[in-house]
């Protein structure tokens, strides 16, 4: 095969990667045994592998790279992102492929680097650490090249901003300023050792007014260099400074964000302060702020947050995502928002950032949700003793002996029940295509041997096909032929070896369960007397807890454990392989439609939930609910609605999700 009208030249019919759409032209030519030859020309389109596009609404995390050690600060210029990773030095990456960010090259400084800056025509880098000023030649990003490096602690600093061909420092002992006109001659052309001014947190500089935060906002008169005056101040608490004409709007930690009118330096005055009782701000602290076209973006110690701020006197709450980060750094460009902190630089899409609305609130204590809704208005509740048929308002209970665990599939409940103390389980099947009427199939005693004795109870229930699989916190299982619901056949499998929590999932012959170190055991039970475990795959030290939930979907396994959301490669059982975690926090009970995962989260103050992308599975995107409860338990989708349970009687919140695309 040739290539014609283009670029690439390859051999074969596999696509070659492009950066942008492109279109070319190839010819295949194609000779039979009489040596005559046919030629044909065909025009190919190609779209880029990666982009920033997904299915969800609201801010959504859609990429992540790892830095080496601790991202302080960050300033992105056209495709590439520059960050001030303290003990690593400058790492540069590449954010043309917003899902993907890699990083192509680093800058070694002699001390932390702490903050960088990027000249207008964006070849040339400026880079701070505690005692030097680095300029560096960034016209090829993926080899940057020392211009001049300056040992001296007047040009080492905490922050810089770059106006002109003036380089404003924030120092730890005051302010220098830097002619940086040549880059390979820098000259110290100001320098004011005031401690007031000193130890900025963040710095921005109009027309040689220098507005900086420390442990409040300072305003000064740098226009003469030589003679730097303080011309105004404010106390506050002050981690971020973004500043859009007279309004400078501080992240101040507790107190959320503050909007200042600096007009007059000498009389500042306090337009507003949002943030305190609404969303989380409060109680994560606002540790970074970036501010455009009258929308704030807000770094919160796990969450960014739009608001529309166009009223300053009434700001709107758009929308937020959690952060994998600290939200040490945030800046925005095109519709993007790059953000740092602890080790890695965090890509969120902000296109649509207007998150999901609560549709509604109805009261109902519940312990767990089945994974199917089974009609329109008609949700399945299983509760100790029994399921719950529940239509909103009108609510059908069936009681059953003992414990019970269960699961509904095409319109059936599976209920497992038992008495701990006698050792007898049995399961029956319900036929729910009718929710006020529910019809019972059959009830089936379970075989005793092993699996439910010695007081241990259910831990597991799920379908596959017509084949469904019970398991209890000995290790011990049922596997059922349900292919007739007025006859299953049960048999015993003894996984006691995985105890509990135990098995987490299972797909046909492939069973998912927890080891005793911790760790994710694959299981083949085709030999049911003989099992076979074919792998063991320890989670990510970081986030390193026992698997709690599962879903397979073909050779793609989605896990949970208490703090992330891990994606594995199971297309080689005896080989699984990594392709990303997302930290989350208390992660409780997950489902999935379409190429949507909704997590319901516990323990995190209000109660949130998170919704992620995974058409891409290597490169999931997140975005985040918060519920406003005190505990997310439960969630489970019911045609156009998703539903988060909550673990007090005030905890239910419904969202309509027309919004995204389900395929």
């Amino acid at each position: 095969m040739a290539i014609i009208n283009s670029t690439f030249d390859v051999a074969s019919f596999e696509y070659p990667l492009v950066d942008a759409s492109t279109t070319f032209e190839f010819s295949l030519t194609v000779t039979d045994d009489d040596g005559l030859e046919d030629r044909e020309t065909f025009t190919l389109s190609l779209e880029p592998l990666l982009d920033g596009s997904t299915n969800l609404v609201g801010p959504v995390s859609i990429g992540y790279v790892e830095t080496p050690d601790y991202a302080e600060n960050v300033l992105v210029k056209g495709d590439y992102a520059y960050v001030a990773d303290t003990e690593s030095g400058v790492q540069i990456i590449d954010i043309s492929h917003p899902r993907s960010p890699q990083v192509v090259a680093f800058f070694d400084t002699a001390y932390p680097a702490l903050d960088v800056a990027v000249s207008d025509d964006g070849k040339t880098l400026f880079i701070v650490d505690e005692r030097n000023l680095y300029s560096i030649d960034i016209t090829t990003p993926a080899t940057p090249q020392v211009i001049q490096s300056v040992d001296d602690d007047r040009f080492g600093g905490k922050t810089i901003y770059l106006e002109g061909s003036r380089l404003y420092i924030s120092r730890y002992d005051g302010l220098s300023i830097i002619d940086v006109t040549d880059p390979s001659a820098m000259i110290l052309i100001g320098n004011n050792e005031l401690y007031e001014i000193a130890n900025a947190n963040d710095i921005h500089v109009v027309g040689g007014i220098v507005y900086l935060v420390n442990d409040g906002l300072k305003i000064l008169d740098a226009r003469n260099p030589s003679n730097i005056t303080l011309l105004g101040s404010m106390d506050t608490e002050a981690n971020g400074l973004s500043l859009v004409a007279d309004i400078a709007f501080i992240a101040a930690g507790e107190d959320g964000v503050r909007a200042i009118n600096v007009a007059d330096p000498a009389s500042l005055i306090e337009v507003n302060t949002f943030g305190p009782d609404h969303h989380l701000v409060a109680q994560r602290e606002a540790d970074s702020i970036f501010v455009h076209d009258n929308i704030a973006y807000v770094g919160a110690k796990g969450t960014v947050q739009v608001w529309d701020v166009q009223d300053l006197a009434n700001p709107e709450f758009l929308g937020q995502t959690i952060s994998r980060t600290r939200t040490d750094s945030l800046v925005v460009q095109d519709k993007l928002a790059y953000v740092v902190g602890y080790s890695g630089l965090e890509v969120i899409d902000i296109h649509d950032p207007i998150s999901l609305i609560s549709q509604d609130n109805f009261i109902r204590e519940v312990d767990s949700i089945s994974e199917e809704a089974i009609a329109d208005d008609a949700i399945i509740l299983t509760v100790n003793g029994g399921f719950d048929v529940f239509a909103r308002e009108d609510t059908k209970h069936k009681a059953f002996p003992g414990w019970t665990i269960g699961t509904v599939a095409d319109k059936r409940i599976y209920g497992i029940s038992g008495e701990s103390a006698v050792g007898s389980a049995q399961l029956t099947i319900l036929d729910a295509s009718d929710p006020n009427n529910l019809n019972e199939l059959s009830t089936t005693a379970l075989p005793a041997t092993g699996a439910f004795a010695n007081n241990q109870f259910f831990n597991f229930a799920a379908v596959d096909n017509d084949q469904l699989l019970a398991s209890y916190t000995n290790g011990h299982a049922h596997l059922v032929d349900i292919s007739n619901t007025s006859n299953p056949i049960a048999e015993h499998i003894n996984l006691a070896q995985y105890g509990y929590p135990g098995i987490v999932g299972f797909r046909g012959d492939i069973i998912y369960a927890v080891a005793s170190d911790d760790s994710l055991a694959v299981v083949d039970i085709a030999d049911r007397n003989n099992v076979t475990e074919l792998s063991r795959t320890t989670i990510n030290e970081e986030f390193y807890m026992s698997p709690l939930f599962t879903i397979v979907d073909g050779d793609i396994l989605y896990v949970t454990t208490t703090f992330a959301f891990h994606v594995y490669d199971m297309q080689t059982p005896t080989n699984p392989v990594w392709l990303n975690t997302i930290p989350l926090d208390r992660t409780n009970r997950m489902v999935k439609q379409g190429d949507l995962i909704f997590i319901a989260l516990g323990q995190s103050g209000s109660g949130s939930a998170v919704v992620i992308d995974v058409a891409i599975p290597a490169s999931p995107a997140v975005t985040y609910l918060e519920t406003g409860t005190k505990t997310v338990q439960s969630v489970f989708i019911n045609q156009d609605t998703v539903i988060f349970q909550g673990y007090d009687a005030a905890a239910t919140r419904v969202y309509d999700f027309t919004p995204y695309i389900i395929e």
